[in-house]
């Protein structure tokens, strides 16, 4: 048991090996640990959303997705992360799975929603599924990125 000075509920964690691992959830939360789990460090990315899932196609290597469209890289076991696709501000990210046969591919259910008070939005034109990894070409809903 780990005493924190803050609240966040984890969505996902990823063991990369016996003394690697990463976690996502509430706030923009990303979680390391370098020695089996007995601390965990908290990654400042200057996020809110909320992070979904994590898919890593090695120890360094990995993608995590969350609400406000947000598809985060790491090339360096979860130390660093930079934004590769953004959808919109009404988009977010719910699922990634990656194509362990080309780890290039990647496949993230992307997915509109809103609520007002007079209605709830589910699905759109940000809603569909972007396209993988780092060379395929998004589908037409997900051209607007920043």
């Amino acid at each position: 048991f780990q005493q924190s000075d803050s609240i966040s509920w984890l969505e996902d964690v990823k063991v990369l090996d016996e003394k690697h691992g990463v976690a996502v959830g509430s706030n923009g939360t990303i979680l390391r640990t370098e020695d089996g789990g007995e601390q965990w460090k908290r990654v400042d990315r200057n996020l809110k959303d909320w992070l979904y899932a994590l898919a890593f196609a090695d120890t360094q290597r990995g993608y995590a997705v969350g609400a406000g469209g947000v598809i985060l890289r790491t090339d360096d076991g979860g130390a660093t992360w930079k934004n590769v696709l953004f959808v919109d501000d009404k988009t977010g990210a719910s699922e990634l799975s990656m194509d362990m046969t080309n780890t290039r591919i990647l496949y993230a259910a992307m997915w509109e929603h809103g609520r007002l008070p007079w209605k709830v939005i589910s699905g759109g034109l940000g809603s569909g599924r972007p396209g993988g990894g780092d060379s395929r070409p998004p589908s037409p809903a997900i051209r607007r990125t920043r």
